[in-house]
């Protein structure tokens, strides 16, 4: 099982305050989608500690690149360019 980051809310000091995200899960058969949730940074910063957590991006099928927990809250594990995160997480809706 997996987490997907579907939208996100800003804090004012620019780190993520809240996500919504569902869980994916595969039994062998069938891809299951979790019902959508909004959970605080504390709250998925533990879960990006023990599961893993995702953000699809524009491109192939499948193109994702993960998240991390770090003293902020949560962060995207680091790309080549050095993107900053609002920048990678921009085309999310925010609410």
């Amino acid at each position: 099982m997996y987490y997907v980051i579907e939208a996100v809310r800003w804090g004012e000091d620019g780190h993520i305050a809240q996500v919504r995200w569902h869980t994916v899960s595969f039994d062998g058969e069938r891809v299951h989608r979790g019902a959508s949730t909004v959970a605080p940074v504390v709250d998925a910063a533990e879960v990006c500690r023990s599961s893993e957590v995702r953000v699809f991006v524009d491109g192939d099928t499948g193109r994702f690149f993960r998240m991390k927990a770090c003293p902020e809250g949560i962060d995207a594990e680091v790309d080549d360019a050095g993107t900053p995160l609002r920048s990678r997480m921009a085309h999310l809706p925010t609410f």
